[in-house]
């Protein structure tokens, strides 16, 4: 009897952890800058920099990257900028999790806020929204055949899954210099920046990535504001062990910080821009095998091991592209509008829900406009806008973690005398993974110097099935095979027994 196992690593533990937390800080004016009229946004992006257990709770720390957008009290139509980087730390609950479990988590400010303490401070408000995916890898090995002339009888089923074989968290980056319209004494007031597209695919032991990060510049120049665009293109190699051209490939990047220089000359005026770009990288190989999850021996004593294991499947779901439109309505600022200088979203998921042919989920897009009103005094105006699409799945299986990315891949308002009317363009994309438990041998003796008594059992003994009966099972109790009682009986092995007719096993003799 020849036992043929198998190795594979399986996703042995996940659980999905949502949480949000509010970043507080306290901001100066500097000594340079005029005293506070009026805030107008105040802009934020959050750098994860560490995270990990301890004793059932998940712990973040990072940095929160404050940019304040306000007008001072002696002109009341020029933007003052002020920028600000604070830590932060936040622990959540996360029960019955296993030490040596891994994270990875995507890490958003969903929206900002302030209060004004006085013409010199402020206290801003950073809402970062923290999902997380807590998973354990295991090997395992079980039996995948039993062959042999003295083979004993088994019964073998079919995975098709997606077996993880590497994870690795990833950040690098993109740094460029881009010549910009600026003219000399201009000031940036914010360098946006996104990821707007993003190609990953595998060769052997390697990850290409290749993306395009559009920027968004809003400066000034003197009483003059503008927006410039252009974007950084960049390609990324990463090692990743086992990784092969045949290999699935799922991966989540963010922009996680942005520096840069102005440099003026008398030709022209470049920025000198280094983009950091954080996320993971999660790395399936198609697995298509058969396993024994059934074995037993007719004639002897024997021992079998069972063990239960989540396989896990991957299935990207795709992309969604919805609008979102809304009126912001000005007039309890007074002053109407003149003209919109600045605009920008700050899109999140809330919500997922799963029915058996969709996921439907659910958000915030925090929407914050500058303007001029009719007497040239700069004004903001900001509104949450809800959204919600859908996307197709199937959640035939036992449990499903979704992974959801909302991105505001374009925007733009229309005026009217009393109200902005905005609307951005989102991208939504999603991937499931499920798991499913699958009884698997992991090994299997027989004992030939331990014959099993079949003193007392009759030489033929028939059955009635009530109809939820397996030749199998039946086998296994009257210490036979299902090929002997098919032979008796006239009957296919696979067929199905009825209550209608009676079946005869005989008894097996070595």
């Amino acid at each position: 009897m020849d036992l043929s196992y198998k190795n594979i690593k399986v996703c042995s533990w996940a659980k999905k952890q949502k949480n949000e937390y509010t970043a507080s800080s306290d901001i100066i004016v500097p000594d340079t800058k005029p005293d506070i009229y009026r805030i107008l946004c105040v802009n934020a992006s959050a750098n994860l920099e560490e995270q990990y257990i301890r004793k059932d709770k998940i712990i973040y720390s990072g940095t929160v990257n404050y940019t304040v957008l306000y007008v001072g009290e002696n002109d009341k139509n020029i933007i003052y900028t002020i920028e600000h980087t604070a830590p932060f730390n936040h622990q959540a609950d996360l029960t019955k999790s296993p030490a040596d479990a891994m994270c990875i988590t995507k890490c958003i400010v969903a929206s900002t806020d302030y209060n004004v303490k006085n013409s010199r401070k402020i206290s801003a408000m950073a809402n970062i929204y923290f999902d997380t995916d807590t998973i354990k890898h295991e090997d395992i090995s079980f039996l995948e055949s039993i062959e042999g002339e003295d083979c004993v009888p088994c019964k073998t089923e079919n995975i098709s899954a997606d077996a993880p074989i590497s994870l690795k968290e990833v950040e690098f980056t993109v740094s460029d210099t881009i010549s910009v319209p600026l003219t000399e004494g201009s000031e940036i007031c914010d360098f946006n920046i996104r990821i707007d597209s993003l190609d990953a695919k595998t060769v052997n032991n390697k990850a290409i990535l290749k993306g395009n990060l559009p920027a968004k510049i809003f400066y000034s120049s003197g009483e003059e504001l503008s927006t410039y665009e252009t974007e950084f293109s960049f390609t990324e190699i990463i090692d990743l062990d086992m990784a092969t051209v045949d290999s699935t490939l799922h991966s989540y990047f963010n922009v996680a910080n942005v520096s840069y220089n102005l440099n003026e000359t008398e030709e022209e005026t470049t920025i000198d821009a280094d983009i950091t770009v954080k996320g993971y990288i999660r790395v399936f190989e198609k697995l298509e095998c058969s396993y024994v999850c059934d074995a037993y021996s007719p004639d002897y004593s024997y021992s079998v091991s069972k063990n239960s294991f989540p396989i896990e499947t991957y299935r990207n779901l795709g992309d969604a592209s919805i609008t979102v439109k809304e009126s912001l309505s000005v007039s309890e600022n007074g002053g109407g509008v003149s003209r919109v200088h600045y605009m920008n979203v700050y899109p999140s998921c809330k919500k997922t829900v799963c029915d058996n042919s969709s996921l439907k989920i659910s958000g915030i897009a925090s929407v914050c406009v500058i303007y001029s009103d009719s007497e040239d005094v700069l004004n903001s105006v900001k509104k949450d806008i809800p959204f919600e699409t859908e996307l197709p799945c199937s959640c035939d299986y036992e449990t499903s973690v979704f992974d959801v990315s909302v991105s505001a891949q374009n925007y733009n308002y229309v005026l009217s005398s009393s109200e902005i009317q905005t609307r951005t363009v989102l991208k939504i994309s999603a991937a499931q993974m499920s798991y499913v438990s699958q009884n698997l041998v992991s090994d299997f003796a027989e004992d030939k110097a331990s014959p099993i008594d079949k003193s007392s059992q009759a030489s033929i003994t028939v059955c009635y099935p009530s109809g939820n009966e397996t030749l199998w099972e039946y086998a296994q109790k009257y210490n036979t095979t299902v090929s002997e009682i098919a032979a008796v009986n006239g009957i296919d092995q696979d067929a199905p027994l009825t209550s209608s007719k009676p079946i005869v096993i005989p008894k097996r003799r070595i």
